[in-house]
Formats: structure tokens, C-alpha cells, sequence
């Protein structure tokens, strides 16, 4: 089934229209697991630390010795140790200098300001935005092109970077195509440029992916505010989206304390300790209490007036008060609050802890860190590079893991971002994300370990389909939750469920349950039925009708004996032969053509030998009574594993021609199956490491699962990740954990930690 992430809710649909106008969206994560090498000399360095900077997916940090440390994503060099392998754990930058005074990083790249005003810079550098006069990434610190030996500070945006003189005077080099640089360009420049008005007051200088500054212009104790650059999302605070090339003035105002950058929202402090947020609001990072766009500076961030400070990430704001409390709003998928919770967003400031003082922090996507008061080092929040840099990680994982401890397990099935799984007691269990309810647990609380739904011990079976789920309980009747806007709960209604809802008929006789796209499908006494959205003919009514909110009988006589939902499509098995309707532009309906059918067609071998049939997204697989296993429809990455990427309208047999085949999953673009002897094979997409085998590698035949175990009772799929239950009873998932998916507990971390050796 088609397992792909919305971020917004039709409650927000305004808020989305405006931020689909924006353009830069949030990066995903790239596929990949990180290493875990660190650098021993780091534990004399802990708990020291004079300066701390989150980029996207990595971190750099300058000890009280004025050594210079980096972590995590390293793909670009940005971690300056020489090497492009991720770390888990600090490493100290390739030179060992000793004179480094402060750090900032920027998207996949860091800059670094020496004791005697030097500058250097090291990662990715195809805009120039390491200001060495080439475009060639660099591994270990390379110094800006100018010599200038005194740079008051250095600031490191999302592909530019701009620097502040002790004279006052603002330059910057790299990515211009917005006029980011201010030189009254739109031209890359791959060494220092002076701002074009040439001013000797600016008294500060922030960069995201536009910039701003803060002018003083002979004021004594404050200063003018100016921004240029991308605007798309108002974030120059100019009250329009124009883009500027050169410093223009925000407001009348003149008396702004400080300014930060973000990615498409920027904050300023007034010298009265009063907090402004304007731009991109989609997570509710401006703290105002909605989740539209704003274009400039109105309303102060709460009625708290004594915020110190404020530091931005790629959605979430957090800020410190006059106690040294932290407390931050916006997007809180990975835990970035600090307060152990995660959940998709906060349109108001939520205090992070009432424990720890903070002397600093700062925000990247996923990860947040901080230097307290006793100039020791927390981190908290996403993990999936080692961002954290405690030795562990979040991240993808290409080979099977055991989900905890508990050996009762009896079946799981994924759904996009989310897991729920049945145990043998009859109790069940949902985890990952949990914007649309689809954990089942009442609230939005993302969650990264096993999350109890209820109370009751009378689940029997269960399936998820994209961003909701339904089960069967003990006495047949039929139960969703999540995600409902196309009526794919069943209950008459669209509106999303945090807990499982029966469906309208409150029928006693459902015998299963499928869940697909937007839409489900089960049984009842051998005639199939289907519900929720049914534009391309998917639910195998007769009709289009955009949605059904409750149940409706599938077209066609016969007893059915199983029927499966897919993305868009569905299929069903009766008297040995396999009828589909629905969507079918890559064939995966296998009537040998791509037209869409509203009501069953027969698959065009007209074979009577089926014994089970599973719909993916856009491919469909199923299994003979002979043990064969053969597939159709889409054949991108090699997901019907016949050894070619050719799509195919008809049943195609994977390339082994294996007779054992027990139980097939096809998942969204993989396809996994269990043989006779009990083990696992999958193959298709692997970018995730879904397949399980050991890499990253996608496969267009049957791969074993790397742990080679002949154990395998059932297996899910989903988008991202795979899991399976051994006949031990024991859980085991692999592939993404962007949010939770693998339920091992370790996709982000909530409360502040140490970074520390692993």
C-alpha cells in the first residue's frame, strides 16, 4: 500500500495552502546507516564547553580548551575530521588546533572563528559557501579566501555564509540566487562580499536561508532592524514575499535587541525583552497561537516579556527566560521540547524543564543542544545520524532487531509511519507517528517503543493502512482508528479517531479486515465489502463516487474467501480465482491492461489455483496452491522480483521459480514473503534497509534476510520499514525510524542527555 507522509490536516488546510506557496520544505532524511567511531581523547573534554552549534543533521561544539569537536551527519565533511563517515560520538577536528573561540553550522557545512580572527570552513561548498574561492567540498578547515584577521563573528546559514568585522562592517559569500548576500546580486560569490550599503553599525548578523542584522545607526542601547534575501514565507518581515538583495528596514521600530535566521521564519528580541516570530508558521513556530504565515512583526510571542534569548531551528523556536527556563514551541516530532514527549506541533510556548539553567542553546531539524550554567552539555531530540553524539543512534536499521523483551507476540502489521501489533493474550499495541490518532492510544503523543490501546485483552486480528488502522475483536466486530478524511474508518463520519471506533453497521459477522490507502475492505459470511475513498473505482461498487463513509457490497456473486486492499486498488480471491478492480495504471490489477475497472475483473491467466493474494501500492502478488509465488503492476526497484524493473500487466513468476512459497506481503515498493521451512525473503526498494539485508541495496530477486533465520511465523510492510514475529513469539522490525517505526525505543531521545563516549 502507498505509504507516504502528509504533514498537514484538513483542519489546517488554510495553513497548508500557504506554506505549499513557500517552497523550501523541511529536507528528508537521506536513506543510510550512520558509523559509530568516535574519538577517545573526547572524555577529557566533557563537561566544558564554552560554545555549541546544531546544523541540519550535525553538531560542532568548542571546548573550554579551545579544541573544536563535531558529530553525526558527515556526508559533505562538515564534521572536519577528514574523513565523510558519520560520527556517533565527538570528534576533534583533523588539526587539533587549540585556538578555536566559537562555531556555527549551517546546513551541511561549519564555520569556525580562531582566537586571532580567523575564519575557516569545512563541508559542502557548492555555492562557495565556504568563502575559499572554489566550489570544491573541503574535509578539514580550510581558511576564508580574504586573510581578514579580524572577523568578530561568523555565522553559517543553509548554503551561505555571512561574517561580522570589528569594524562593524557585514560580509558574506556563497549561495545568492535571493540575494542572500546582500551585494545588490543574485550571484554566487565564493569569497567575502561587503553588504551593498557598506554600513559600519551593524551590531549583529543572522543567517538562514536569508539574512538579517541589527543595525545600531548611532542608537545607544538598541538598534534598526534589516533583513534580505528569500522571502518566500514573509520571513524578511517587510509584509510582503518579495525577495530583497540588499539590507531594507523591518518596521519603524529601533530599538531590536538581537535577531536569529531560521530556515523560513525568523525571531528578534526589543531591548524590552520582548520576543517577536514572523514567516512560516506551519508547525506554530512563531509561538502566536495559530498556524498561519505572518509578514512581519506584530504580536510579542506570549505575554511573558523577559525572554534573554532565542535560537531557531528548521521548524521549532525555544527561547530562554530571565530564570534561565527553556521553553519552545512548533514542531515537536522528535522530542525537541525536552520534556519527553513527542508529537507533531505547539503553537504556543511549552516549558522544556523546570531542572536545568541554560547559558545557551541551539536548534538543527531533529536534534537540539544545550550548555547549562556549569558549562556542561545536553542534547536531546532526533537521533537518526548520531546528532545526539551520546554513541547511540535513531536511525535506519538494514537487519532485523529484536523489539524488546516480550515473547508472546502473534502478529504485526505497518502501516506508513506507524506499527501496531496483536499479542497472543489478545492485547494490542501501536507505535511510531501519531499526528492523525492512528496509535489508537487517545492522543497525538508520537510514540518509539510499543504503546498499549486500551485496556481489553479481546483483539483477534488487525491491519494498517495509511495513517489509520483496524481490527477485529473476539466477538467480530469491526474497530478503526487514525486518519478518516476519506471515510476509511467506516463510521459514517470523516472526522479522525484517537481511539478505535466501531464501524456504522456494528455488524457481529466480520470474519477479516484490510486497510489500504484511503480505503478498507473485510469480509462478512463470504461476501466482501469496502469503504472510504473510492475515486478510482477501488471499493468495486459500480461506481466512482469520491467517498463511501460506511461499508458497501463489492459487485459479484460467489463466496469470497479473502479480499485485500491496496493503495488505490483491491483485490479478492474466490473459487481459486483472483479478481481486482480499482486503479490500474501500471497493471497492477492483471486483467493485461492499464484501464481502471469499478467493479472485479478477472486477472487474465484465469487461473483457479490462487490461494492468496496481497495488494501493495501500486503492485499486487499472490501465491498458487502449487507454492509459486508470481506478482504484476509496477516494477520499479525490482519490486515483483522476476529480475528485471519492467512493469508488467500480467502475472509474472519471481526469478528463483522457488515451489515452498508460504505467505506473501507486498509493502509499498518491496515485497516480502515467507517460504515453507520459515524463512524470509524480500526484494525491491531497499534505500531504507526494509529489506533487511544487512545493506542498503535494492534487489530485483529474492533476497534472504540477513539474520538467516528459519524461525519466521508472519511478516508486515510498509513505506520505510518491515517487521516479522518468530514462532518464539518474539518481535523483530527493520528499515526506517524516522518516527518510531521500529518501536526499539531509540528514534529520538526526550530528555536532555550527556554527549558523551558510547
Amino acid at each position: 500500500m502507498n505509504k507516504t507522509r502528509l504533514v498537514l490536516a484538513s483542519a489546517f488546510f488554510c495553513a497548508t495552502a500557504l506554506v505549499l506557496s513557500c517552497g523550501n520544505e523541511r529536507p528528508e532524511p537521506a536513506a543510510g546507516k550512520s558509523g559509530s567511531a568516535y574519538d577517545s581523547s573526547f572524555a577529557a573534554a566533557q563537561n566544558s564547553w564554552r560554545a555549541v552549534s546544531v546544523g541540519l543533521y550535525h553538531a560542532c561544539a568548542v571546548n573550554n580548551d579551545r579544541t573544536l569537536w563535531c558529530w553525526g551527519l558527515n556526508t559533505y565533511g562538515e564534521l572536519g575530521d577528514g574523513t565523510s563517515a558519520d560520527r556517533l560520538s565527538p570528534v576533534k577536528e583533523v588539526n587539533g588546533s587549540t585556538t578555536w573561540d566559537t562555531v556555527s553550522t549551517g546546513l551541511y557545512h561549519t564555520c569556525a572563528r580562531k582566537k586571532n580572527g580567523q575564519v575557516w570552513c569545512f563541508g559542502l561548498n557548492n555555492h562557495g559557501q565556504l568563502g575559499d574561492g572554489t566550489s570544491a567540498d573541503k574535509k578539514i578547515p580550510t581558511r576564508e579566501i580574504s586573510g581578514a584577521l579580524d572577523w568578530a563573528s561568523v555565522s553559517a546559514g543553509a548554503y551561505h555564509t555571512c561574517g561580522r568585522n570589528s569594524d562593524k562592517t557585514i560580509w558574506c559569500w556563497g549561495m545568492n540566487s535571493a540575494g542572500a548576500l546582500g551585494d545588490g546580486t543574485t550571484h554566487d560569490k565564493k569569497s567575502a562580499r561587503q553588504e551593498s550599503t557598506k554600513s559600519t553599525n551593524w551590531n549583529s548578523v543572522a543567517v538562514g536561508y536569508h539574512t538579517c542584522g541589527v543595525n545600531s545607526n548611532g542608537v545607544p542601547g538598541g538598534g534598526e532592524l534589516f533583513c534580505w534575501g528569500e522571502n518566500n514565507c514573509g520571513q524578511l518581515g517587510l509584509g510582503n514575499t518579495l525577495d530583497k538583495t540588499v539590507p531594507t528596514k523591518v518596521g519603524i521600530n529601533y530599538d531590536w535587541a538581537d535577531v536569529v535566521a531560521g530556515f523560513n521564519h525568523t525571531c528578534a528580541r526589543r531591548t524590552a525583552r520582548q520576543l517577536y516570530c514572523w514567516g512560516l508558521n506551519n508547525f506554530g513556530q512563531l509561538g502566536d497561537g495559530d498556524f498561519n504565515n505572518l509578514l512581519q512583526p506584530s504580536a510579542p510571542v506570549s505575554s511573558i516579556i523577559g525572554w534573554t534569548s532565542v535560537s531557531v531551528g528548521v521548524n521549532t523556536t525555544c527561547a530562554k527566560d530571565l530564570a534561565g527556563l527553556l521553553s519552545c514551541w512548533g514542531d515537536n516530532e522528535w522530542g525537541q521540547f525536552g520534556t519527553g514527549k513527542a508529537y507533531w506541533g505547539k503553537n504556543a510556548p511549552v516549558q522544556s524543564s523546570t531542572k536545568n539553567l541554560w547559558q545557551t542553546v541551539s536548534l538543527g531539524d531533529q536534534a537540539v543542544c544545550g550548555l547549562k550554567a556549569d558549562q556542561s552539555m545536553l542534547c536531546w531530540g532526533g537521533n537518526f545520524y548520531g546528532q545526539l553524539g551520546n554513541g547511540s543512534i535513531g536511525g535506519n536499521l538494514a537487519a532485523p532487531e529484536r523489539i524488546g523483551t516480550a515473547t508472546n507476540w502473534l502478529a504485526a502489521s505497518a502501516g506508513s509511519d506507524h506499527t501496531c501489533a496483536l499479542k497472543k493474550n489478545g492485547s494490542l499495541y501501536c507505535w511510531g507517528y501519531n499526528y492523525y490518532g492512528e496509535l489508537g492510544t487517545g492522543n497525538n503523543s508520537y510514540k518509539d517503543k510499543p504503546a498499549r490501546v486500551g485496556k481489553k485483552l479481546y483483539w483477534r486480528s488487525l491491519d494498517s493502512g495509511d495513517f489509520f488502522s483496524c481490527a477485529l475483536k473476539a466477538n467480530h466486530s469491526l474497530w478503526c482508528w487514525g486518519k478518516n478524511n476519506r471515510g476509511q474508518l467506516g463510521d459514517g463520519t470523516t472526522a479522525a479517531r484517537k481511539q478505535p471506533v466501531r464501524e456504522s453497521g456494528k455488524s457481529l459477522a466480520w470474519q477479516s479486515v484490510s486497510s489500504g490507502g484511503e480505503h478498507s475492505c473485510g469480509l462478512q459470511a463470504g461476501a466482501a465489502w469496502c469503504w472510504g475513498n473510492n475515486g478510482v473505482g477501488q471499493l468495486g461498487d459500480g461506481s466512482t463516487a469520491l467517498i463511501r463513509l460506511s461499508p458497501v457490497a463489492v459487485i459479484g456473486g460467489g463466496t469470497w474467501t479473502q479480499v485485500a486492499a491496496g493503495g488505490f486498488h483491491s483485490c479478492g480471491l474466490k473459487a481459486g480465482a483472483i479478481w481486482c478492480w480499482g486503479w490500474n495504471g501500471y497493471g497492477q490489477l492483471g486483467d493485461g491492461t492499464t484501464a481502471n475497472k469499478n467493479i472485479p475483473a478477472r486477472e487474465a491467466t484465469a487461473a483457479t489455483d490462487w490461494i492468496a493474494v496481497s495488494c501493495a501500492a501500486k503492485h499486487t502478488c499472490a501465491i498458487k496452491s502449487t507454492g509459486t509465488l508470481w506478482c504484476w503492476g509496477l516494477n520499479t526497484d525490482g519490486r515483483l522480483g522476476d529480475n528485471t524493473n519492467s512493469n508488467s500487466a500480467l502475472p509474472v513468476q519471481e526469478f528463483t521459480h522457488a515451489a515452498d512459497w508460504l505467505t506473501v506481503v507486498g509493502a509499498d515498493a518491496h515485497t516480502c514473503a515467507l517460504k515453507s521451512d520459515h524463512t524470509l525473503w524480500c526484494w525491491g526498494n531497499n534505500a531504507y534497509g526494509q529489506l533487511g539485508s544487512g545493506d542498503f541495496i535494492s534487489v530485483n530477486i529474492p533476497t534472504r534476510e540477513s539474520s538467516l533465520a528459519t524461525t519466521w511465523a508472519n511478516a508486515t510492510g510498509a513505506f520505510k520499514h518491515t517487521c516479522a514475529v518468530r514462532t518464539d513469539g518474539t518481535l523483530w522490525c527493520w528499515g526506517g525510524n524516522l518516527y518510531g517505526n521500529l518501536g526499539d525505543n531509540r528514534a529520538w531521545t526526550g530528555k536532555p542527555k550527556p554527549v558523551s563516549l558510547p
